[in-house]
């Protein structure tokens, strides 16, 4: 069966400042907020809630994030293309933005297996508090300690199978990532409603070939844990 391409759109405002630790608050208050005090303005606004939420989607798919400084938006799919650009047109309507300047990357996914592995960072990549209890447990351990964050990468893989539709043969592809390099933050990160999440710098080795705009991890929403191929 053909694997179906996936459309991602990678936006940045660089006349909206935004910092890494108001991504939370831009996404409540200038995305949905703004289109529940203004729904008269869009169609089907509490539609476009839930969808601009992620609600029900496998994969986080309308991420907020900062570039250098900036607002920076990653869509995935042609309806969150389309409602992170209705958005856009509406806001900026709204609130007087000129000029319109924008830094728009386009990328056509399509997912492949390669033979020789690629080698991927993910930078403030959280975790939930039972993977965190479990991975403490493990810091005499070494090799365990490396062996659980494997698994817990390669279950992250999963979702976007789910966006594009296909189904892993994990017998004719071994996906698992081989780690290089870990470091533990010293600090946690703010997520919504006050909730707080560990955060690590992650090296790793896998023959999938991931998107150049993906993140893993929890709170992807929020812009944590964005992957840079290296």
């Amino acid at each position: 069966m053909k694997i179906k391409s996936l459309p991602i759109r990678d936006y940045v405002w660089p006349d909206i400042p935004l910092k890494p630790h108001q991504t939370a608050d831009f996404l409540s208050h200038e995305i949905l907020g703004f289109i529940g005090r203004h729904k008269s303005l869009f169609d089907n606004a509490d539609e476009l809630i839930r969808r601009m939420h992620n609600s029900g989607h496998h994969y986080t798919v309308v991420q907020i994030g900062s570039d250098k400084g900036a607002l920076n938006i990653t869509a995935y799919g042609k309806d969150a293309i389309r409602d992170v650009e209705n958005w856009w047109k509406i806001y900026k309507k709204v609130n007087n933005i000129r000029p319109d300047n924008q830094i728009i990357c386009k990328e056509k996914y399509t997912l492949s297996y390669d033979a020789r592995p690629h080698t991927y960072r993910a930078d403030t990549l959280l975790i939930n508090r039972r993977k965190a209890r479990e991975l403490e447990a493990l810091e005499n351990n070494p090799s365990a300690y490396y062996e659980t964050f494997e698994r817990y990468l390669t279950a992250n893989f999963l979702p976007l199978y789910n966006l594009i539709g296909h189904r892993h043969d994990k017998e004719k592809h071994d996906v698992t990532p081989r780690i290089l390099q870990i470091k533990k933050h010293p600090r946690t990160y703010k997520v919504f409603r006050q909730y707080r999440r560990p955060g690590f710098d992650v090296v790793f080795q896998t023959v999938l070939r991931l998107p150049v705009h993906f993140r893993m991890g929890e709170s992807t929403a929020l812009g944590y844990g964005k992957i840079t191929h290296l």
